[in-house]
């Protein structure tokens, strides 16, 4: 992974035969965070990368399967986390600066595309408290489950 602008050029790397993926910068300007999927311990986990500094904290997230971040939160303060074990899929808010993980409310099944809450986002649907829906007329961004 590489970072080049007028000033720098950082690359990342965990080595041969692990797998590193850019999951999207931070959503705050000035802030050139950039949320990382890693395979270091055999399995897809988060992890933030400051590619200005060069620090990188792998984020610790004790579930089974896979972990891979949805997005940001809205101020930066997390992650929306998509967890799929067993043909099942969760979603988790991480909190980046207490580590703390938890489990937000949504129907069962498999989601395909969700996004945190943001200011703009209309009220979500029954049985999805704790993040919200981003529908519109046009089928843009938004949050489902089915099975």
């Amino acid at each position: 992974m590489k970072q080049v602008t007028e000033r720098f050029e950082v690359d990342l790397w965990d080595g041969e035969g692990y797998g590193l993926f850019a999951a999207g910068f931070s959503p705050v300007a000035g802030d050139g965070r950039l949320a990382l999927l890693h395979e270091r311990g055999g399995r897809l986990r988060p992890a933030i990368w400051d590619p200005g500094s060069g620090e990188r904290v792998d984020l610790d997230v004790d579930l089974p399967g896979e972990v891979e971040v949805a997005d940001w939160w809205p101020d930066a303060g997390g992650l929306l986390l998509l967890h799929t074990y067993l043909g099942r899929s969760e979603l988790y808010r991480l909190d980046l600066a207490t580590g703390a993980v938890e489990r937000l409310d949504h129907p069962a099944g498999s989601i395909v595309r969700v996004a945190p809450p943001s200011a703009t986002d209309l009220a979500p649907p029954p049985g999805c408290a704790g993040f919200a829906s981003r529908f519109n007329r046009t089928g843009g961004r938004a949050a489902g489950g089915h099975g």
